[in-house]
This record gives structure tokens, C-alpha cells and sequence, in this order.
């Protein structure tokens, strides 16, 4: 690599060689140890009761465990693979309509029926 693109693209270079070559792995590994990282307080609070925690605050963590994890490996991957400008792109299409609203929210709030 030379040294002019090494210095247009400080963030490509810091990147690990393994995460570049093999970003679908990169991915499950950081979305599996970022579901963990959120579940392990949870499993600790309800089993061991260590944390106690209400009810609320338990379900939201749920919510939130299931997310972190896969946002977090597709941040990080996309931005050692692409850069910024496939993070712009990355929030650009997370953000795109591509549907009713009314399909949105039933995608939402529809696991509250069940």
C-alpha cells in the first residue's frame, strides 16, 4: 500500500488484516460477543439475582441485547472494510423508506400482540 492512500485513509490501515479479508466472520464474532455482553448482566440478575432488576428494566435490556450485538458488528466491520463513507452508506439505507409507515410499526409493535 502507499503511502498517499495510507494517509487519505488513516482508519483503513488500523484495521485488522483478518477483518478485511474475512468480514462475514468479523461480523458474527463482534454480533455474538456484543449479544453476550448485554445477556450476561441479564442471566446474572434473573438467575443468581446479583442484580436485582424490575421488570421493565429486564425486558428493555432484552430488547436492547438482541440489537447491540449485530449494530455493533456492523458498525465496526463496515467501517474496517469501507471507511467512513460505508458507514454514511450504512445509515443512509437503514433510514430509506421503503415501505408504508403503517408496516413500520406493525413490524414494531406487533410482537406485542403475540
Amino acid at each position: 500500500m502507499s503511502t498517499a492512500a495510507s494517509e487519505t485513509h488513516p482508519a483503513a490501515t488500523a484495521a485488522p488484516g483478518w477483518m478485511v479479508h474475512h468480514p462475514l466472520v468479523a461480523f458474527f464474532a463482534i454480533a455474538f460477543a456484543g449479544s453476550w455482553a448485554m445477556g450476561i448482566p441479564m442471566a446474572l440478575s434473573s438467575g443468581f439475582n446479583l442484580f436485582p432488576l424490575p421488570d421493565l428494566a429486564f425486558i428493555l435490556m432484552f430488547i436492547l441485547g438482541i440489537y447491540t450485538g449485530p449494530f455493533l458488528g456492523a458498525l465496526i466491520v463496515t467501517r474496517a472494510v469501507e471507511g467512513r463513507a460505508g458507514i454514511r452508506r450504512l445509515f443512509r439505507r437503514a433510514v430509506q423508506w421503503q415501505v408504508g409507515l403503517q408496516w413500520y410499526l406493525a413490524a414494531l409493535f406487533s410482537f406485542l400482540l403475540i
